[in-house]
């Protein structure tokens, strides 16, 4: 059957880290938390890292997806920076999507974030269904600043 490609807004993956630099994944059924762990190597100025990427199902909004991130490691540092491969897809990518798109700079935590957003309607649909409705909200970034064991949640859908 024909099916619209609807976008993943939570594809987004670590610069730096092939695949000898996996440390795993995780289903945790309990919490029902789907986790990756990526170890970035460590630089001149940082120590390795591993950085745990979480995707979950908001308690609240259960069609609400998240999806954050958090590092740590070893040693001192405060902080460790790191880069992502991939950021929040945009909607034009795909030509069974219609979508309405937005940016906008807000104050997060004290910081200054480009949020992106978007809300859009598949244009196929299977026999009998409705078009399917997404949103996303995610902050625009090639990188992060991260504090040992501080989560930041990167995108919603």
């Amino acid at each position: 059957s024909p099916r619209a490609a609807i976008p993943n807004p939570l594809n987004v993956g670590l610069a730096g880290v092939d695949v000898s630099g996996n440390a795993g994944a995780e289903i945790d059924l309990q919490e029902a938390v789907y986790k990756r762990r990526s170890r970035l190597p460590a630089s001149a100025s940082a120590p390795e890292a591993i950085v745990e990427q979480r995707f979950y199902a908001h308690r609240a909004r259960p069609s609400l997806m998240v999806m954050e991130y958090s590092a740590s490691w070893e040693g001192a540092a405060a902080s460790v920076d790191v880069h992502f491969a991939k950021r929040a897809l945009h909607p034009a990518d795909f030509g069974d999507f219609t979508s309405i798109t937005s940016t906008r700079q807000c104050s997060v935590a004290g910081q200054e974030r480009q949020i992106l957003t978007w809300i859009g309607t598949t244009v196929g649909v299977e026999t009998g269904a409705q078009p399917t409705k997404v949103a996303m909200a995610a902050w625009v970034t090639s990188s992060e600043r991260m504090e040992k064991r501080r989560w930041y949640a990167m995108a919603a859908a």
